[in-house]
């Protein structure tokens, strides 16, 4: 009796043992290589600093749109937005904390100051206009031509950076994996850490 109780459980282990392997092949055969949270957040980064919206919002969750370019506002305001992205960086503390089919990972965000901007550019932007009429030739500006304000500004800020006028914001960064990819889920505190308060989240 024992011998053949000792047979059935050998069989039954051998049936489950087949089973389980056929599961984790299966199971390989669906996985697909993706990039890790901070690979995804460095590729963010790096598209949003050559102002490349779109493909930021390809690595964000729930279909977000991180730079509106279609206000009407944005022949102004554009020029803001793109200088200042221009020279954010960041740093990673820590690596991801995984959660079923989420993560998170603490960064720091360095971006310019929009609290010292406004200031800033109210005592310095004479001089920029002076230096940006003596590189282009010019005698005035007109302030309705959209280039002129563009490069100025442009020029500005890229002086005002050259200050050191930088801010640095620890942020919790949200990843969900979804569609086969980790995407960023983004929140007020990660805008207002890229922008600086430049922009208001």
């Amino acid at each position: 009796m024992t011998k053949k109780v000792s047979r059935v459980t050998i069989t039954v282990l051998l049936a489950m043992a087949l089973v389980i392997c056929s599961g984790c092949e299966l199971s390989t055969k669906i996985l697909i290589p993706v990039d890790p949270p901070e690979i995804v957040l460095e590729q963010f980064f790096s598209a949003l600093k050559e102002n490349r919206y779109e493909a930021c919002d390809s690595f964000l969750a729930d279909n977000a749109t991180f730079v509106v370019t279609d206000s009407t506002d944005y022949d102004f305001l554009g020029t803001l937005v793109d200088e200042t992205v221009r020279h954010v960086s960041y740093e990673v503390t820590e690596e991801p904390r995984y959660q079923n089919l989420k993560a998170t990972q603490t960064v720091r965000i360095m971006s310019l100051s929009g609290d010292d901007m406004t200031g800033w550019l109210k005592e310095h932007i004479t001089q920029v206009e002076y230096d940006y009429m003596e590189k282009s030739g010019k005698n005035s500006i007109d302030p309705q031509n959209k280039e002129d304000v563009s490069n100025i500004l442009s020029a500005a800020i890229e002086a005002y950076s050259e200050n050191g006028q930088t801010i640095t914001n620890t942020v919790t960064v949200h990843y969900v994996f979804s569609g086969n990819a980790w995407k960023i889920q983004v929140d007020s505190d990660f805008v207002t850490a890229v922008f600086g308060g430049v922009v208001d989240a």
